[in-house]
C-alpha cells in the first residue's frame, strides 16, 4: 500500500513539474468586440492576447469604380464540438472590382503582433470565402495572410488554377484548392526554428493544412496526431527556408484581391485566430487534462485514499 501511495505522489510531482513547460497560446483573436454589425474595424482596439494597438485598414492597386472594406460581423464562425471553444463575432474583408475588366482592388486588414515565440509554433484560424473565385482563376483573385515574417496563402493564381501556399517571407505554392462558397474551413499551419538564423544545417520548415469540418472531425477521431493531418486535409502546402531569420512579431495582415473581372466581388470572413507552441493549443484545446490539472487530480485522489486508509485503521 505504501508503494502505491509513493507511486501516485511521484506521478503527481512529475505532472506538476511538466506543467511549467506546458505549451501555451501566445496569440489569439476572437473578434470579441461587441460592435454593431457592419461597423468598420479601422481604428478599433484589438484587445486580445499577443496583439498591441488597433486594427487598421488600407487599399492598394485601386482602379476606377473598385471598392473595399474591412468590417465587423456579429456572427462568428464555428467548427463543431471537437474544435476549441470560441466566442464573439468575426472579421469580414471584402474587395469588389470596378465596372470594367482590368479594374481590381486589394483590400487589407492588419494589426500588430507583439508576441515573439521562438522555435516551433502552430497557428490556425477559421475562414469562409463568399464567392468570386472561378475554378481556373484567370481573373487573378487572391486571398492571403501574413503573420510577422510568415506567409500563408488561402487562394492564389497558379497556372490557371487556385492554389494554397505557405512560406517564410513569401509563399510557395502547394496543392489545388477550389473553396466552396460560404463553407467554413480551418487553416492550420506550422513553422519551425523561429527566431534563429536558418541555414542548410538548420532549416526552417513550414506546413499548411486546409481542412473541412468533416476532415477535421475524422482527424480528431483518429487520435488528433500531426502525422495524420495531410491525409485528412483538402489542400496542403510545404516550404523550406535555409537563410534569414524569421519571427512572428510584426504585422498580422489579411489581404483580399478582387481580381480583374468587372464587378467581381470576393469576401473573406476570418475568425478564431490562434498561435501556440503545441498542436492542441490551436485545434482541440484541452483534449486531455493539462499537467497541472492532472497533478491536482492525482494529489486529490491520493489524499482521499489516505483519508480512507486512516479511517479504516482507526
Amino acid at each position: 500500500m505504501k508503494t502505491s501511495f509513493q507511486s501516485l505522489f511521484l506521478v503527481a510531482a512529475c505532472a506538476l513539474a511538466a506543467s511549467s513547460a506546458h505549451a501555451t497560446v501566445v496569440v489569439n483573436d476572437y473578434f470579441n468586440l461587441g460592435l454593431a454589425n457592419g461597423a468598420s474595424l479601422n481604428g478599433v482596439p484589438v484587445n486580445d492576447t499577443g496583439f498591441t494597438g488597433n486594427y487598421s485598414t488600407s487599399q492598394s492597386d485601386v482602379h476606377p469604380g473598385a471598392s473595399g472594406s474591412a468590417t465587423y460581423a456579429n456572427a462568428g464562425l464555428s467548427f463543431g464540438p471537437n474544435f476549441h471553444a470560441g466566442m464573439g463575432g468575426s472579421g469580414l474583408v471584402t474587395a469588389t472590382a470596378g465596372g470594367t475588366n482590368g479594374s481590381p482592388i486589394n483590400q487589407t486588414l492588419q494589426a500588430s503582433i507583439s508576441a515573439n515565440p521562438v522555435g516551433t509554433v502552430y497557428g490556425s484560424y477559421l475562414f469562409n470565402i463568399n464567392g468570386g473565385i472561378g475554378s481556373n482563376n484567370n481573373g487573378y483573385t487572391s486571398v492571403s495572410s501574413s503573420e510577422g515574417g510568415l506567409s500563408t496563402t488561402l487562394n492564389s493564381f497558379s497556372s490557371y488554377s487556385n492554389a494554397v501556399g505557405v512560406g517564410y517571407g513569401t509563399s510557395t505554392a502547394g496543392t489545388i484548392f477550389n473553396p466552396t462558397a460560404r463553407t467554413t474551413y480551418l487553416a492550420l499551419w506550422k513553422f519551425t526554428n523561429l527566431g534563429t538564423a536558418l541555414s542548410g544545417g538548420n532549416p526552417g520548415n513550414a506546413n499548411l493544412w486546409i481542412m473541412t469540418q468533416s476532415g477535421y472531425d475524422a482527424w480528431v477521431t483518429a487520435g488528433a496526431i500531426e502525422s495524420q493531418l495531410t491525409s485528412n486535409s483538402t489542400a496542403t502546402a510545404t516550404a523550406t527556408a535555409t537563410s534569414g531569420t524569421y519571427n512572428l512579431n510584426g504585422i498580422f495582415a489579411v489581404n483580399v484581391n478582387s481580381g480583374n473581372y468587372a464587378n467581381n466581388s470576393i469576401g473573406l470572413t476570418l475568425d478564431e485566430l490562434r498561435v501556440g507552441t503545441a498542436l492542441a493549443d490551436v485545434t482541440t484545446g484541452s483534449s486531455i487534462p493539462e499537467p497541472a490539472t492532472l497533478a491536482l487530480m492525482l494529489l486529490t485522489g491520493a489524499g482521499l485514499l489516505l483519508a480512507k486508509r486512516h479511517r479504516s485503521a482507526s
